[in-house]
Formats: C-alpha cells, sequence, structure tokens
C-alpha cells in the first residue's frame, strides 16, 4: 500500500475495490461499518483517513503473501490507527511477511525489528527484545 494509496480517485470505494479484486480473481471483501457509507463515494471525495483504510482493504482484499505498507495510518484517527495495527498483527500472526514505514516510535514498537534509516542508509537494526529494553529505559 503505497503512502499516495494507490486508489483511482476518480471511482467510488466499491468500484476500486471491484477493480483490484478483479485484477487478482478475488472477490471483493465486504466493507466494515466504518467505511460502508462511503461505498458509493469517490474516493477524492473522502476524507483522508477513511481513504487510507480503503486502500488497507483493498491491499488485503486477494491474501496477499507479503505486505509492504508506507505510512498506513498517516491521517488516520486513533481508533482507526489501533484497528489497523490490530489487522497488521493478524495478518503477520497468520504468516503474511509485513514491511512498514512508519514516522511513529510507538507504532514501530510493536513490529518485531526496526530497521532506522538517515539519508537513505541503514544506522540501526534492533531486534524486539532490545526495543523492549530501550522502550523501558526511555
Amino acid at each position: 500500500m503505497p503512502q499516495n494509496l494507490g486508489l483511482y480517485r476518480d471511482l467510488t470505494v466499491a468500484e476500486n475495490l471491484d477493480f483490484i479484486t478483479a485484477c487478482y480473481g478475488a472477490v471483493p471483501p465486504p466493507l466494515p461499518d466504518d467505511l460502508r457509507r462511503y461505498a458509493d463515494v469517490l474516493v477524492g471525495a473522502m476524507p483522508l483517513g477513511a481513504q487510507r483504510q480503503a486502500a488497507f482493504l483493498a491491499a488485503l482484499s486477494h491474501r496477499p503473501e507479503a505486505l509492504l505498507l508506507d505510512e498506513p495510518t498517516s491521517g488516520v484517527d486513533a481508533l482507526a490507527r489501533t484497528s489497523l495495527w490490530d489487522t497488521i498483527r493478524a495478518q503477520s500472526d497468520r504468516g503474511v511477511g509485513v514491511l512498514v514505514t512508519t514516522h511513529y516510535m510507538q507504532e514501530a514498537q510493536q513490529c518485531d525489528r526496526l530497521l532506522l534509516m538517515s539519508n537513505g542508509k541503514l544506522v540501526a537494526d534492533v531486534s524486539e527484545e532490545r526495543m523492549l529494553v530501550l522502550a523501558r529505559d526511555t
């Protein structure tokens, strides 16, 4: 899921999901309650948080083996952010490989490995155990 969402702004949520799932030979997933009201709304007319939720649903719609998520919670309210992270963790638990970029250290602490980059170079590679020690000491 790219940071720019990867959805067509001039299509509705339902049309985007129909198109994306058709590309993978999948069936469009049911819309969760918080997105149902946007089913027939053009993506470009939706709030950013709802757009991100729709993009995340689209990314999961064909049951991928790997998820590449570029700042998936940017612009999403706290409750939706928690829900998205629950879904990310559930995907990881079912064996999906997940790579997330984020500027939020609280989110990074939910990962089992942390790579810190600066100016395009790797400056730290931290395991989950080490992150817990760092979080405790701060």
